[in-house]
């Protein structure tokens, strides 16, 4: 199990690292609008946005996109072996179905980085039924992982603080004083 949580934090620090670059690096401060965008007018809007901090707004979705999939296979990473780290500490033992679900956030994300990545090149917003619906499909699938992610963390410090706590002082303690 201790390879596990060894995963568990090296993909919580690709997390880490990918939500940095796309937030500091190739930010797009409204993704949340351009994600949630239901019509091409909308989404128009959202991307013009970006104008006030980057020349080329289109080219600046483009590479925020492009980093979003290390971004997506990072939270992937992160959310199989949170699943692994519940199951194991519940005793269960999971069905194939599971693994299945765990990377469905990270299915649709991508789904979604290619609509807009056909905007970012068109140049024009480029959006569907289809789009709106597997943005929906991510985040209902996306939020109990978020959950997860934080119960497992707080599991965790637990875990630590109590191995802290029931190991001896280097050199023992002080007896008989």
């Amino acid at each position: 199990m201790k390879r596990i949580w060894i995963a568990w934090i090296a993909s919580v620090l690709l997390f880490s690292i990918a939500s940095f670059v796309n937030a500091r690096i190739f930010a797009v401060h409204n993704i949340l609008n351009i994600e949630f965008a239901r019509t091409n007018e909308t989404l128009g809007d959202c991307i013009q946005e970006i104008s006030q901090y980057a020349p080329d707004p289109y080219h600046r979705l483009f590479l925020n996109t492009v980093v979003d999939y290390g971004y997506l296979l990072a939270y992937t990473l992160v959310i199989i072996f949170s699943v692994i780290i519940t199951l194991d500490a519940l005793q269960l033992k999971p069905g194939k179905w599971i693994y299945a679900f765990c990377v469905l956030p990270g299915l649709m994300d991508s789904i979604e980085n290619a609509y807009l990545i056909a905007t970012a090149v068109k140049g024009q917003p480029a959006i569907s039924w289809f789009y709106v619906t597997v943005v929906r499909i991510k985040w209902a699938a996306a939020i109990p992982f978020y959950l997860l992610f934080v119960v497992v963390l707080i599991y965790g410090l637990i875990l630590l603080f109590r191995a802290n706590q029931t190991s001896p002082a280097p050199g023992g303690p002080a007896m008989g004083m």
